[in-house]
């Protein structure tokens, strides 16, 4: 072979290398994967070595499954259990909100990594043979290492989620559907609770459960403008200190409203049977008759009214507010003791379709103008339960709390689900009665792992296998309240945590 001939071969050699470099670099990002030199050289080299007509294919492979997962990648990340579950309970009018919101930008990023894996795919170089054998054993190593360690260890769950992306994208997505399987399992279990003594104060016990809000974006809980004017105010007692048990909504409610994993022991399940008539009034997502592990809950009580049960709303946006007739229909309903919760879409993305592309007040760019509308539209329907209740003429008490919060991105222009922040969890919770006559704080830390115990405290049920050990409704410190769950349903220290780019 002459030198010059030598020379284009390793130069188209190099032009082959340096191409998988910056494309499989691209790759892993778009998959939700963080850059790690190890993995892209691993990658590099190995593809060196497979002969055209395969190389060709894993390219291609690859490239048109990231193109395909890019906008769910860049702005969730990798197929978690999280990404898993919400795609599982997302219902079709939420599935075209999803698309719809996704930025034209997206798409474009989308066709160029299509076109770019195409070009490199291209490439035609014969394959390399010097010590082959010894290269790919070294790759191989490499590649599975971590996973092995951790499964030879019996931590399954961490060599799922661990890997060269081209594995582990799989290995985490089937993991993640084997989980969600397993945990559907449980919905369908009966309760256990044991009650030993009812001494209930109110006769209506109202939860409002808002979706997506962070309490630093309230006017009562100090935010510039003026969007809580009901709440702020109003008498009754605010947790300053209230996070959330996840950061996301079916983590977050399932492990709140439910001994978990015993999903059967449940509010619904344990006011009804300490004699209460219980109501879930419902504009989340509902999948199906027997699906959903927080409308699984809901259907739990005695009367379940969901807006976007089967195909009768599906193709439009229904406001909370659609939910008032059926809440004042069950304040005239019959019985004495009632438990109503209302699960609200509140602030949930995209937020200028929760407002109805409306703001009365403009801040930083117009997501954020509505995420803030969205929130003094959820204060305003507050109110209106709240004169619903007092008309009644009944003795009630209200709670309110959102079941997770959001984080800023990096650009600071937008605001979404993440589980690496201290605000992903930093929620507001408020609690109001017909007799509050003042506005009380408490700041110690109530973590929502431990709602069940301050549900029972506020309804005055007492049950065996509910901790009540501290009184939650009080400004006593209590133990073990800084534990968290990440997207992986790890249990994580909330004091860790950073604090996001705001």
């Amino acid at each position: 072979m002459n030198k010059k001939l030598k020379d284009v071969i390793m130069s188209k050699l190099m032009l082959k290398f340096i191409s998988i470099f910056l494309l499989f670099s691209l790759l892993h990002t778009i998959m939700g994967y963080p850059f790690k030199l190890i993995y892209i050289l691993t990658i590099s080299i190995v593809l060196l070595y497979v002969k055209n007509g395969s190389y060709r294919f894993f390219v291609l492979f690859f490239t048109t499954l990231a193109a395909l997962y890019l906008p769910i990648g860049l702005i969730y990340g990798p197929p978690t259990y999280n990404t898993v579950a919400s795609f599982y309970y997302t219902d079709i009018q939420e599935s075209r909100e999803f698309i719809a919101n996704i930025d034209i930008k997206y798409y474009l990023y989308s066709i160029f990594i299509l076109i770019l894996g195409a070009l490199v795919s291209s490439i035609k170089v014969n394959a390399v043979n010097y010590h082959k054998k010894v290269v790919v054993i070294l790759m191989a190593i490499i590649f599975f290492f971590t996973p092995a360690k951790y499964a030879l260890g019996g931590k399954y769950e961490r060599a799922a989620n661990s890997g060269a992306p081209e594995t582990r994208f799989f290995t985490e997505l089937i993991y993640s559907i084997y989980s969600l399987i397993d945990e559907v399992k449980l919905y369908t279990s009966n309760d256990s609770f044991e009650i030993t003594k009812v001494n209930n104060k109110y006769d209506i016990y109202v939860i409002v459960i808002g979706e997506s809000v962070r309490k630093d974006f309230m006017h009562s809980y100090g935010f510039k403008v003026s969007n809580t004017p009901f709440m702020s105010s109003s008498n009754g007692t605010f947790f300053t200190n209230y996070i959330s048990a996840a950061s996301s909504t079916q983590s977050s409610l399932t492990h709140s409203l439910a001994l978990y994993p015993k999903i059967g022991n449940n509010i619904m399940t344990l006011a009804s049977k300490a004699g209460f008539d219980t109501y879930w009034l419902s504009n989340q997502g509902f999948v199906g008759e027997y699906d959903g592990s927080v409308a699984a809950i809901g259907r739990r009580a005695n009367h379940s009214f969901f807006i976007k049960r089967g195909s009768s709303d599906d193709k439009r946006v229904s406001s909370d507010t659609a939910l008032l007739p059926e809440f004042n229909s069950v304040l005239k309903s019959l019985g004495n003791k009632k438990l109503i919760v209302v699960h609200l879409m509140g602030s949930h993305t995209p937020f200028c379709t929760r407002t109805e592309e409306q703001y009365n007040t403009f801040y930083h760019n117009k997501k954020f103008s509505c995420y803030v509308q969205s929130i003094k539209n959820t204060d305003k329907l507050l109110s209106e339960i709240y004169t619903g209740l007092n008309e009644s003429k009944s003795k009630w008490s209200m709670m309110y709390f959102s079941d997770h919060a959001l984080s800023m991105t990096y650009d600071k222009n937008e605001l979404a689900h993440s589980d690496g922040h201290k605000q992903n969890y930093e929620v507001p919770f408020f609690i109001t009665s017909y007799d509050s006559i003042q506005q009380e704080f408490i700041n110690a830390r109530r973590s929502g792992l431990h709602f069940m115990s301050l549900f029972s405290q506020w309804t005055g049920i007492q049950e065996n296998s509910i901790k009540n050990e501290c009184d939650m409704l009080s400004s006593n410190e209590c133990n073990d309240q800084s534990t968290v769950i990440d997207f992986n349903k790890n249990h994580r220290d909330f004091d860790s945590l950073p604090d996001d780019h705001s």
